[in-house]
């Protein structure tokens, strides 16, 4: 059972790279420069853009990606529950 959590994390830690890597990226980056600049095979880079295309959290338009409108819909979401206050309090 242990093996099964520590594998999961690590899928997710990969998922999280990649999305991470779409956000950080100047201009939508293609499968081939997530892969390049988050260090995974081109195969695996493709499952997880299609996982995460599938489920909303990224697109894809003539080869590229970006955040898709799920993640926009949970950050909005995320946002209007944050208490900047609270946040910013000493």
């Amino acid at each position: 059972m242990q093996e099964s959590k520590v594998a999961g994390a690590a899928a997710f830690g990969k998922f999280m790279a990649v999305l991470q890597a779409v956000a950080d990226a100047p201009q939508p980056p293609t499968a081939a420069v997530l892969a390049r600049d988050c260090g995974y095979p081109r195969p695996t880079v493709y499952r997880i853009l299609a996982a995460l295309a599938e489920q909303g959290m990224v697109m894809e338009a003539g080869g590229a990606y970006r955040l898709g409108p799920r993640l926009m819909s949970l950050a909005s979401k995320a946002w209007s529950q944050f208490d900047l206050r609270a946040a910013l309090a000493p």
